[in-house]
């Protein structure tokens, strides 16, 4: 018995244009309403995903960051998988150290190492 859908955002429920149409939208709550859960599972942050969401007036439960964030559909997290401090200081480095570029998720959305004192912070 089928009792979770989940869908990824990019290239499955945004639109080539990068928005959740009204179709899929109203499908997504015919889902809902059936009584099915529905989930999003993105390699987007949080912010990201929530944006797009709120915007279609979807409400769910989200699996965000590639699966290292959960949150239910408050936006309360579940479960975060976090790098410690030192360890993302030592990444950092080594990034710098050849001239590397990128984004980086953290507790407030996504950054780039552009700037390291003020992502450590």
């Amino acid at each position: 018995m089928i009792r979770l859908i989940a869908a990824d955002m990019d290239g499955t429920l945004l639109h080539s244009n990068g928005y959740i149409t009204k179709k899929t939208a109203d499908i997504i709550h015919k889902i809902q309403k059936s009584g099915f859960e529905f989930i999003v599972n993105t390699g987007r942050d949080y912010y990201s995903a929530k944006k797009e969401l709120d915007a279609a007036k979807i409400t769910c439960d989200m699996i965000c960051n590639s699966g290292a964030c959960t949150y239910d559909c408050f936006g309360n997290p579940f479960h975060i998988v976090s790098i410690p401090k030192s360890t993302a200081k030592k990444i950092l480095e080594i990034f710098q150290r050849h001239h590397a570029f990128a984004d980086i998720s953290t507790d407030y959305g996504k950054t780039s190492i552009e700037n390291p004192e003020a992502l450590l912070k």
